[in-house]
């Protein structure tokens, strides 16, 4: 809903537009030019029958089953790409825990591994820290909304959502 909402915001964008779904477990995006963006669930039957470049968000809570599933729909794109997204996560975060080894062991030019987090023997509060996982800190994001989680989440909550740090279990 907010993607779409930013799209028809935004006049050039809009001018491109052909039908928005906002239909539950049909929502999607589809511009004039035939390009469309869809919204599937994330388990292991959601993605099945598509052909489509992939962004899997929040990539921490993927089942290897779901991922096992998703990933098939890029091979009939030419030059498709998989691109996800995630916090840390902990240790039943299985696909996202591979994927990041897998990445920082390969020399494959296909791979790469983008991370945002903090020194883990860096203290929790220290703002060091916290720059080092939120790149908009003092652009988008100020100091007071950290600080606030701080004070207020769970340590292991504010360790993965502020820190982007790995936990034992979240």
């Amino acid at each position: 809903n907010q993607a779409s909402q930013l799209v028809m915001d935004t006049p050039w964008l809009k001018e491109q537009v052909k039908r928005i779904s906002h239909t539950n477990g049909n929502e999607y995006l589809e511009l004039k030019s035939g390009a469309k963006w869809s919204i599937v669930a994330a388990t292991k039957d959601g993605p099945r029958g598509y052909t489509a470049n992939l962004w899997v968000d929040e990539l921490r809570d993927i089942t290897p089953e779901a991922w096992k599933a998703a990933t098939p729909i890029t091979r009939a794109v030419p030059g498709a790409q998989i691109w996800t997204t995630s916090n840390a996560g902990d240790a039943h975060s299985t696909v996202l825990n591979d994927l990041r080894t897998k990445a920082l062991k390969s020399s494959e030019v296909s791979i790469g591994w983008y991370e945002w987090s903090a020194d883990p023997s860096l203290n929790v509060r220290d703002k060091v820290a916290w720059y080092q996982a939120n790149p908009a800190l003092g652009h988008l994001i100020d100091e007071e909304v950290i600080a606030q989680a701080a004070a207020t989440d769970r340590p292991e909550a504010f360790r993965t959502e502020s820190l982007c740090l790995w936990v034992d279990t979240i």
